[in-house]
């Protein structure tokens, strides 16, 4: 008989386990030591119903979340989704407590963007800059992402790239009239087998006749270790007379990081870091941090330990970053 030839296979499959559970721990200069749980239901009917639960704890941000996933005829990209969250804030100036329900529709097509329709609903107890504020939002919204990766714990290559807009009006209910639109994009890629460009940059504006009913969730505030590196987790941003953090209506960040191995699963870095949150924004109001890194593929996925020198610091000469995990 003529033809390639042929090999009998079969094929046995069986249903993933009904409860899979997932604990992790880490650390970051952001927040300090941190604790993750999850637990994961990948199918709790004969319809595929999916339901997860995350639970997240830091110093400065403790949160708990979960999403019930419907599938719809094409179950791997297309589903309605349904989530709920908790989060507990106390970190600079924010001290907040927040509740969210969100229903929407989610589609990923055949170029692995990923479109989301959601109506979101947020109650915000929150203190900022010293001025104490409730708020009910409800708000619909819309975004676009698409991230893409080669080897992912320590990716040779890849991009990602979101942009939001999110709308919010008195007319059905809320209590502050918003628009707001976020925008992230971020790549990686090698040149040879052992130079790697990491670069990225960062957008925000919100648009508003009363900022003092924006949450802290939805303000903007930039610093830290995946910000600009050489300031403080969310230091930057505006202040008010008594010198505290507000909170920005606009946000810009960027950076570039040149990494080089040095033997083996040790690499060295190079890297620059630009941005802050505005009020109005102005190139000239840009803080910036440079500096020197070390970056370890281990067991446990990359550790990176970072020195940055804050040029618009005059209080801080230099300022260290370490963090577990990759860069996206």
């Amino acid at each position: 008989r003529r033809g390639p030839p042929e090999v009998p296979v079969d094929v046995a499959l069986s249903p993933a386990d009904r409860h899979q559970f997932e604990v992790g721990v880490g650390y970051a200069t952001d927040v300090g030591p941190r604790l993750r749980f999850s637990w994961d239901q990948p199918w709790i009917n004969r319809f595929g119903h999916g339901l997860d639960h995350d639970l997240f704890i830091s110093a400065p941000e403790q949160r708990f979340a979960g999403i019930y996933s419907m599938p719809l005829d094409d179950p791997l990209r297309d589903r309605y989704q349904f989530q709920y969250g908790f989060r507990h804030r106390d970190n600079q100036d924010t001290r907040s407590l927040e509740a969210t329900l969100e229903g929407g529709r989610r589609w990923e097509f055949e170029n692995r963007w990923v479109q989301t329709i959601y109506v979101r609903a947020t109650f915000e107890d929150f203190t900022q800059g010293g001025e104490d504020e409730q708020v009910v939002i409800l708000y619909p919204g819309i975004s676009w992402s698409r991230t893409r990766t080669r080897n992912p714990t320590f990716p040779t290559w890849g991009d990602r790239q979101r942009i939001a807009f999110e709308v919010s009006d008195d007319l059905w209910g809320s209590d502050a009239d918003f628009l707001r639109m976020t925008g992230e994009s971020q790549w990686i890629r090698m040149f040879g087998d052992d130079t790697r460009l990491v670069a990225g940059t960062g957008i925000g504006a919100i648009e508003t006749d009363d900022f003092g009913k924006i949450p802290p969730s939805l303000r903007f505030f930039a610093g830290g270790d995946r910000s600009v590196r050489g300031y403080a987790y969310e230091s930057l941003s505006p202040r008010n007379e008594e010198g505290r953090l507000t909170g920005g209506q606009q946000l810009f960040t960027a950076t570039a990081e040149l990494q080089r191995r040095v033997t083996g699963d040790w690499w060295g870095a190079a890297f620059i870091d630009t941005g802050d949150a505005f009020t109005d924004w102005g190139p000239d109001d840009l803080n910036t941090g440079a500096g020197l890194g070390v970056r370890w593929i281990s067991p446990v996925g990359p550790i990176r330990f970072d020195i940055a020198h804050p040029f618009d610091d005059e209080d801080n000469a230099w300022r260290i970053h370490f963090a577990i995990g990759p860069e996206f």
